[in-house]
């Protein structure tokens, strides 16, 4: 089990890229993931709830859960799976990457732990805050390769298919009529009176992922200082649990200093472990995530020692 905790925290920085590991790496997450399962199922469950909450490996998190369960119907266990998988499912499109993951790994066939799992996270989210069906987007870091319709996970199922395929409550999931909209609708196209309207219900991770957006769509100048306040509070930061990284991420894909996104990734820091000792910290001068990056981790040092270099760039 710790080796499965060591084989997956070592590849952190890839973030939500689980197709960006190489196929031997995947191959012994996943061998890692159904021997834990088979030696102790109640800590592979904990295990699997708290990457999906806690780090930025949500897709990880989703194929541990596939691979849980595959493990639990092979050796014909009951219980634990369901849960395990609603577990895992936060966000909106969580379903749909779990389902399309599944069939592209086992086929058409889906057990019923998978769908009672779904269909519960469904009914959860669906009684909360208004959300949106959205086609699922390629991380920024991702859709800079040349190789990225190779590396790419399966295509998601749309949420509509999702309820379709697992039957959730129509009672509660009739409530949030915003979870199922028409044709397939891309989030990308609301224009700035819908994203006015939908800012306020967006977690801090979500506005982080659609500052792009709000400045293609020009929201009004209220709502942008709105969600700057929220992106540089201290206290929504820490609650997040949001990462510096996802900080720099989000830095890279808007291009500018109009969002205070070096605020938040100071306040980030707070949860991350210390590092002891002297640290020597290179840091490219004229890249800003570069200087953004190097100064966080620098908070986390006991003794830092910060080098400015200028770094060979190709003209």
């Amino acid at each position: 089990m710790l080796e499965l905790v060591a084989a997956t925290m070592s590849m952190i920085g890839y973030r939500d890229a689980y197709f960006l590991w190489s196929e031997p790496v995947r191959d012994r997450f996943r061998t890692l993931v159904r021997a834990a399962t088979r030696q102790d199922p109640d800590w592979t469950a904990a295990f699997l709830g708290w990457l999906r909450g806690s780090t930025s490996m949500r897709y990880p998190a989703l194929v541990g859960a596939a691979h849980f369960v595959a493990e639990r119907t092979a050796g014909g266990q009951n219980g634990m799976s369901r849960q395990v998988v609603g577990s895992v499912l936060r966000n909106a499109d969580d379903p749909g990457r779990l389902l399309g993951y599944w069939i592209g790994m086992y086929g058409p066939r889906v057990p019923k732990p998978v769908k009672r799992g779904i269909a519960d996270a469904v009914e959860r989210m669906a009684a909360g805050p208004p959300v949106a069906d959205f086609d699922a987007t390629v991380p920024a870091f991702l859709a800079a390769r040349r190789d990225t319709k190779r590396l790419q996970p399966p295509l998601p199922l749309r949420l509509r298919d999702v309820i379709a395929l697992t039957h959730p409550k129509a009672r509660t999931v009739s409530t949030q009529p915003r979870w199922v909209m028409p044709g397939r609708r891309r989030l990308q196209d609301l224009g700035p009176a819908e994203w006015d309207r939908r800012t306020a219900d967006m977690s801090l991770p979500q506005l982080l992922a659609n500052l792009r957006r709000f400045d293609w769509a020009g929201i009004p100048f209220r709502t942008a200082m709105a969600v700057a306040e929220r992106i540089s509070d201290r206290e929504e930061v820490q609650a997040s649990g949001v990462r510096p990284m996802r900080f720099i991420a989000a830095q890279r894909a808007v291009g500018h200093r109009r969002w205070p996104l070096a605020d938040g990734a100071g306040h980030s820091t707070a949860a991350l472990p210390r590092i002891p000792g002297r640290t020597l910290i290179v840091i490219d001068q004229y890249d800003y995530e570069d200087v953004a990056y190097g100064l966080t981790l620098a908070h986390l040092c006991s003794t830092p020692t910060c080098t400015p270099v200028t770094a060979s760039r190709s003209r």
